[in-house]
């Protein structure tokens, strides 16, 4: 068995950068191919390459036979039984070092399970602004799991009949995900008006809130989450990489900011992506689409001082009621209404390009819109 286990393991570390690159070439190849991606619906996707996956937690179940506890990959073990439950633990945590990163390898070795961390746009390309498209992670965890061969091994990789090493076809249908953390790349300006607009919007479901002015030292990041689901944050990507010489960073005036949200739980069952064979292109974007929209993050920056003229097309019942429900908000004031009267309020004012919660003088007509598929700031048609 270990002549033939030699073949799944790729021993010249040289070939390791070949490998995940391969992994990131098949963005090339299935790229929006709606006849390659097992599509259930003719949801359109963008063409560009500012989409796709960032941070992954998967996990499989290990054949004892295929590890090897004696390997320089594992750093550290620990052992026990829980206070609280009185189970047994035993742990194995180890490393992949790549060019651009590491895998976090834990074993399990109650449950038998075998997990792997990583970022698998770093891993591939290092800390920048590209992320990898969701079709390409199956071949780059395929390669992981060659390079990590000589320490564990999944039990997709022997014949349960014959006891054969050969991987199984549907192996990828026995990879498990636990988090996938997806993105979407936005190329924006006017950042003050716009971070105002972003903290003022109201999630669905109101979902804890929390805006934090400082990444690791500069940017700005706004966090809406869940304990047990998730979390989805937009956040200034340009901040992030600052100090980092990369090419994609732009001028003062535009940024590269990123929605990104994090899928857990019910929320991976919700899309369909508790398994690797189910991550792709369309069920991702799916994912993307639907989080963005309940973070009501498509918020519209508008032209300060031009409050009259956005609301010049209203009655004056109307108007004096959207003007009085900007004031209210302005100064906190809003709970004098019902639940459902705030509802209809926002509602219209959203419709007018006009923000809840901001000056007065600085509301005004609708000028540019946050779109998801766009990418970015776009010119709204229906305002101005």
């Amino acid at each position: 068995m270990g002549e033939l286990r030699n073949t799944l393991c790729v021993r010249d570390t040289s070939e390791v950068m070949r490998l995940l690159l391969k992994a990131n070439n098949m963005t090339q190849i299935f790229s929006n191919n709606l006849l390659l991606t097992g599509a259930e619906t003719i949801t359109p996707i963008p063409t560009d390459s500012e989409w796709g996956v960032d941070t992954v937690t998967l996990y499989f179940p290990f054949d004892e036979n295929l590890l090897d506890l004696t390997s320089p990959i594992w750093r550290r073990s620990s052992s026990g039984i829980y206070l609280d439950s009185g189970k047994e633990f035993a742990h194995h945590v180890g490393y992949l070092e790549t060019e651009h990163g590491s895998v976090r390898i834990s074993l399990n070795l109650v449950k038998q399970t075998c997990s792997l961390h990583f970022n698998a746009a770093r891993i591939v390309q290092g800390k920048s602004r590209q992320l990898l498209k969701p079709n390409a992670l199956e071949p780059l965890v395929e390669d992981l799991l060659e390079l990590i061969a000589d320490a564990v091994g999944g039990t997709f990789e022997v014949d349960a009949k014959t006891g054969e090493l050969v991987r199984s076809a549907t192996w990828a249908r026995q990879v498990s995900i636990s988090r996938l953390d997806l993105a979407r790349n936005l190329k924006v300006s006017q950042l003050p008006r716009l971070k105002e607009a972003l903290r003022l919007a109201i999630p669905k479901n109101g979902k804890t809130q929390h805006v934090y002015d400082s990444y690791k030292g500069s940017g700005w990041t706004l966090v809406n989450g869940t304990i047990s689901a998730g979390k989805d944050r937009i956040y200034d990507k340009d901040a992030e990489l600052q100090g980092l010489e990369v090419e994609e960073t732009l001028s003062d005036e535009q940024s590269w900011f990123r929605f990104e949200t994090q899928l857990e739980n019910n929320r991976l069952s919700k899309f369909g992506l508790t398994t690797l064979d189910r991550v792709g292109d369309l069920r991702c974007w799916e994912a993307i689409r639907e989080r963005w929209t309940a973070c009501n993050w498509a918020v519209t920056v508008s032209e300060p001082g031009t409050l009259t003229k956005a609301v010049s097309h209203l009655t004056a019942k109307e108007m004096q009621g959207i003007v009085g429900f900007l004031w209210q908000c302005e100064n906190g004031l809003e709970v004098m209404h019902t639940k459902a009267r705030q509802c209809e309020y926002r509602k219209k004012a959203l419709g007018l390009g006009l923000t809840p919660g901001m000056p007065l003088t600085e509301q005004g007509v609708g000028k540019l819109s946050l779109d998801l598929f766009a990418g970015g700031l776009i010119s709204d048609p229906t305002h101005g």
